[in-house]
């Protein structure tokens, strides 16, 4: 797509081009580590051998997250997505992502562990190179997006807390998701993807297909979460979404957690959230799916 270092300094990073080079110098001392303690649905700590677990961020700098936030926008995001990829893509939530599974009876879900780190920078070089962009640029634009981290798997990975970190996710993966796609068919199988949350649901048992779902994933570098890892008949929680046969509702746990404990902008998103539950639970999955491809 980007054939040159000149295209990619007048076409797109125009005059902010001159940011660059004491960037991409020394990347590694344009973050700075956050941490914050996991917790549970409860609120309270997620803990581990009497240890509170913490999520660590990679937080660019200024002038870093301006350039990434433009790699987003004008680069990134110009790569169209396919239909069954949800999370972290303009016009596409996790209510739309629970949706497209309404009326199937059974559902397999699971989730990526470690899911960034598990990226390396050479497989964000890889994606772009598909793509058609020259060496040099891919070889630019994978060191602006990738850090060694102490979650690396694999040396220089996808950090957490940048705005390139789920899309370029989600075009590296895409490798993995065409890999499903003839069990798919074969099974007739509805499949999303909310970045690193799995759903593959069906009308029709499919239990005997999940080792080689999971033999798809362990053989592309990945880890699936044991714990959340799930196959059930009937209605299942989808990214936040109870999902039924033939409705989507606010889940429990939306109805349990009282209006007391919420601050304004806290009360704005729960109707929010009602509302967009009601209304896409009115469309039909073909009308949503022609939606987002229209979107595209």
């Amino acid at each position: 797509m980007i054939s040159s270092l000149r295209d990619l300094q007048y076409n797109y990073f125009k005059t902010h081009y001159s940011l660059l080079p004491p960037i991409l110098e020394n990347v590694d001392n344009c973050y700075r580590i956050s941490s914050k303690v996991k917790t549970n649905k409860d609120g309270t700590p997620k803990m581990k051998n009497g240890v509170p677990q913490v999520r660590t961020f990679n937080v660019p700098n200024k002038a870093l997250a301006k350039i990434q936030k433009l790699i987003l926008k004008r680069i990134l995001e110009k790569i169209p997505l396919p239909i069954y990829v949800i999370g972290c893509v303009k016009n596409r939530s996790s209510i739309l992502n629970g949706a497209l599974h309404k009326g199937n009876k059974y559902k397999f879900q699971t989730d990526l562990s470690n899911f960034f780190p598990s990226v390396s920078a050479e497989m964000v070089y890889e994606m772009f190179r598909t793509y058609n962009f020259s060496h040099d640029v891919a070889a630019k634009l994978t060191k602006l997006t990738t850090v060694k981290t102490p979650e690396s798997l694999r040396g220089t990975c996808l950090p957490q807390g940048t705005s390139t970190s789920p899309y370029l996710a989600n075009l590296v993966f895409q490798h993995v998701d065409k890999q499903f796609m003839q069990l798919i068919d074969e099974r007739k199988l509805t499949y999303t993807r909310y970045v690193d949350d799995l759903t593959f649901s069906s009308n029709t048992c499919f239990k005997e297909a999940i080792p080689e779902i999971i033999k798809i994933i362990n053989s592309n570098g990945y880890k699936i979460s044991r714990k959340k890892t799930t196959y059930r008949c009937g209605r299942t929680i989808i990214t936040g979404v109870d999902v039924g046969n033939n409705t989507i509702r606010p889940t429990q746990e939306f109805y349990e957690k009282g209006l007391q404990t919420l601050n304004e902008n806290q009360k704005k998103g729960r109707n929010l959230y009602k509302s967009s539950v009601k209304e896409v639970n009115k469309i039909k999955n073909k009308i949503i799916k022609q939606r987002i491809l229209l979107n595209n």
